[in-house]
């Protein structure tokens, strides 16, 4: 009974997951840096984003596969569950649902601090939950079992790379920039609040009957 509650939490918090990101992509002041390289890679390929998104975490859980080896199992396959879900939420809300107008640049600033307050917020709560994580934080997590830095230095290490990605796209192929001011603030605040919700939440999680050991 306990794993059927976390699932079901689980899958509650990867729907939220894609709208939150579906509201920082309709901000369009920049997003967070993983989101800003599917933007880009998204506006190259002509490839609607949230399609991008579950192309891009598939490598990652292959990134995985190399790193566990033999012990890679259901848990790690369960991953791509997870992106076809949140995959399939960004494009219904970003093209469906968030069909509204912005009329000024404060709406969108403010829309994007609520979007990305919430993002970093359900990421920790699933990386606490411990059930399947979402493949970048996953692929983050195996990597800070396997070198010195912290999994918050790698994530953020992570946000670096994906921003020199997003802005060599732009600038090489003229496609619209996905890095903006948005997008240096998410790097900043993302991970740390993150790691902060991770740790709120574990004991709540476990105490409701949300989490299994």
């Amino acid at each position: 009974m306990k794993k059927i509650k976390g699932y079901i939490l689980l899958f509650i918090l990867v729907a939220l997951q894609g709208a939150a990101i579906a509201l920082a992509l309709k901000a369009a002041i920049g997003v967070a840096p993983w989101d800003a390289l599917n933007q880009s890679v998204s506006d190259l390929s002509g490839i609607k984003v949230g399609t991008v998104i579950i192309i891009l975490n598939g490598l990652l859980v292959v990134g995985q596969l190399f790193m566990v080896k033999k012990e890679f199992g259901l848990r790690h396959l369960l991953q791509m569950a997870v992106s076809l879900l949140m995959g399939s939420i960004i494009n219904f809300t970003l093209y469906n649902i968030y069909t509204f107008e912005i009329t000024s640049y404060l709406q969108s600033a403010i829309l994007f601090l609520i979007a990305i307050f919430f993002m970093a917020l359900i990421a920790g709560a699933v990386m606490a939950l411990d059930i399947i994580t979402f493949p970048v934080e996953a692929f983050c997590k195996e990597l800070s079992k396997k070198i010195k830095p912290t999994f918050v230095q790698i994530r953020q290490g992570l946000d670096v790379f994906s921003i020199i990605f997003s802005l060599a796209i732009s600038l090489l192929f003229k496609e619209p920039f996905a890095v903006r001011e948005g997008t240096i603030l998410a790097m900043l605040f993302f991970a740390p609040v993150m790691g902060w919700a991770m740790n709120l939440t574990e004991e709540p999680l476990r105490k409701l009957g949300f989490k299994h050991d």
